[in-house]
């Protein structure tokens, strides 16, 4: 199945914020995601800049499986998307952590703190199933969105990203992975008229605002959403006022905002964080806290940990993330 960039897509990437501006050319000669299923070796060739040690296949297929057995979940599934024994299995399509189309768009592969997200989401799906209208922020390749499309199936889910290149694996992912009957005309095609679709959300205040009205449904009493969710997407000063000014203008009066947050060497802290969100109007509270111990445990078991827990070398200089936190966010009233 092919998916296609979306004209609608402002062509923004992270790269943009993370490196100076010589690097993101630098980077962006490495890489045109568009240009996908097309073959560079000839030019390269012709180039001289075939590289024998370069990986030819950057792909990866990010395979999951989360027990839900706990949790009343609808029995419904698509051929590669399954429900069975109250397990959920997921196939995510994306980039090696390693790879080169990385260092444009960080969203092209998945990290470690969308993981424990996943797991915090599948302890507290009564909780997530409350919320009719779920989003997701930074959602890269759709790990957590998704996840949460299967928790809680008749709920209406937005999985987000700012970044163009991201969008289109993005788009891929949620095809191969919704429930069947997800989407009134069944086909790969994402519309508002599905339980889950993706769309284009550059954070700010600006950008939120226009985003709220065009995914407002006129049968909705509230457009506004009342779960968002949001993994590894603190790794700039930059983004954290844009973040939490999307966060005041979508989230509802009674609403709840779950953010994993991974510790890594980079120009932000947690306590920077939680000094903005407070800033902005929101108190919140550390639900979960993984310390070193925990990380080791999960490493021997296995369980895709390769996929996840290795060297984010794209975000942190090839230091590996530390310890994940996971806070819950509500309105300070």
């Amino acid at each position: 199945m092919t998916v296609t960039t979306n004209e609608e897509d402002i062509q923004w990437t992270d790269a943009s914020i993370r490196w100076p501006e010589d690097e993101v050319v630098s980077a962006k000669q490495k890489i045109d995601v568009t240009r996908e299923g097309e073959s560079d070796d000839d030019d390269e060739e012709e180039n001289g800049t075939f590289d024998i040690f370069a990986d030819q296949d950057p792909h990866e297929i990010f395979s999951f499986r989360f027990d839900v057995s706990e949790v009343a979940i609808s029995s419904t599934n698509s051929s590669t998307a399954t429900t069975t024994n109250n397990a959920i299995q997921l196939n995510i399509h994306g980039y090696k952590t390693e790879s080169d189309e990385v260092w444009q768009s960080t969203g092209l592969t998945l990290w470690k703190a969308s993981k424990y997200l996943c797991h915090y989401m599948c302890a507290n799906a009564d909780e997530l199933r409350q919320g009719r209208r779920i989003l997701e922020l930074g959602a890269g390749l759709g790990l957590n969105g998704i996840l949460a499309h299967r928790l809680a199936p008749d709920s209406t889910v937005v999985v987000t990203d700012g970044d163009s290149d991201a969008m289109t694996l993005l788009r891929k992912n949620i095809a191969v992975n919704r429930l069947v009957g997800s989407d009134k005309n069944e086909t790969t095609t994402q519309s508002e008229n599905s339980t889950i679709y993706s769309k284009q959300l550059i954070w700010g205040l600006d950008q939120s605002k226009k985003f709220l009205n065009e995914s407002s449904s006129s049968s909705s009493s509230s457009s506004k959403f009342s779960v968002i969710i949001a993994s590894d997407v603190i790794y700039a000063k930059i983004v954290i006022d844009p973040l939490f000014e999307t966060i005041r203008t979508i989230l509802s009066d009674d609403g709840v905002f779950w953010l994993a947050f991974a510790i890594r060497k980079v120009p932000v802290t947690i306590e920077f964080v939680l000094q903005k969100a407070r800033e902005y109007g929101f108190c919140y509270e550390l639900v979960q806290n993984s310390n070193k111990s925990d990380d080791e445990e999960e490493e021997e078991e296995g369980n895709n940990d390769d996929n996840i827990d290795g060297k984010n070398s794209k975000i942190d200089n090839n230091n590996e993330a530390g310890p994940v936190f996971i806070y819950v966010f509500r309105w300070d009233v």
